[in-house]
């Protein structure tokens, strides 16, 4: 079981990094292992708009900073932590910046078979929409979101409490095997998406757009429900059928 986080702070008193790095700690008692990546600690630059994530499914920015790594390292794990600081009623600079950078995953779906949590940290106010926010994104993205937390410094609620909650999230999650379930509203974003990208007139692009020959390289065009596809991301992880 592999747990990659990401803090979308800069500061050196960060309350989001410090949530991250009690929680990485806990979580390697239980045997859990977590990569925590921080816009304090990595350099993430500003998405250029060139698109060429979109076309060809990479970005020339990922040779120059750490995003090459960090989306690797999120394409390998099996769950995926969000935690930012609320700036102004909304995610900080550094979390849109990152989000922005795998912004095309909407598209692809890629984060199908994974777990979310998403941590947000504020003083008094502001985090409705940012907790929301960040759970669209990833279920977006096709991530299964099985927890929210806020923790408000001004309501004294200790982190200890709150990671504790999280771990016990997790390692349930983990056993309940939540990453291969389906939801309500991940159906629904799959049969929009697929209607979007599998169609008569998107198959002639497959050869030319990197979004278009994702979903049929990936099978995903064949399924036609997303506990299908999350069906095959199991017997892909188990070894049983190989991606294209």
């Amino acid at each position: 079981m592999k747990v990659v986080g990401y803090a979308g702070n800069r500061s050196a008193f960060s309350k989001s990094i410090c949530m991250g790095e009690k929680l990485k700690i806990v979580l390697q008692e239980k045997n859990i292992e977590m990569e925590l990546y921080t816009a304090r600690d990595n350099m993430v630059q500003e998405c250029r708009g060139c698109g060429k994530c979109f076309d060809e499914g990479l970005c020339p920015q990922d040779r120059a900073d750490s995003m090459g790594c960090i989306r690797e390292k999120i394409l390998e794990a099996d769950l995926i932590v969000l935690l930012s600081p609320v700036y102004l009623n909304n995610v900080s600079g550094a979390m849109k910046t990152f989000l922005d950078r795998i912004g095309s995953w909407v598209h692809t779906l890629q984060l199908s078979g994974k777990i979310g949590i998403v941590v947000t940290v504020t003083d008094q106010s502001g985090q409705e929409f940012v907790t929301y926010y960040l759970q669209k994104i990833l279920s977006h993205m096709g991530c299964n979101v099985v927890g929210e937390y806020k923790v408000v410094a001004l309501e004294g609620l200790g982190q200890e409490e709150v990671v504790e909650r999280i771990v016990s999230n997790i390692v349930k999650a983990f056993s309940e095997q939540e990453q291969y379930k389906s939801t309500g509203d991940l159906e629904k974003l799959f049969q929009y998406t697929k209607e979007r990208y599998v169609n008569a007139d998107m198959e002639q692009y497959k050869d030319e757009s990197y979004e278009i020959k994702y979903w049929y390289d990936s099978g995903m065009a064949e399924c036609e429900t997303f506990q299908e596809v999350l069906n095959l991301r199991k017997l892909q992880c188990r070894g049983d059928v190989h991606e294209v």
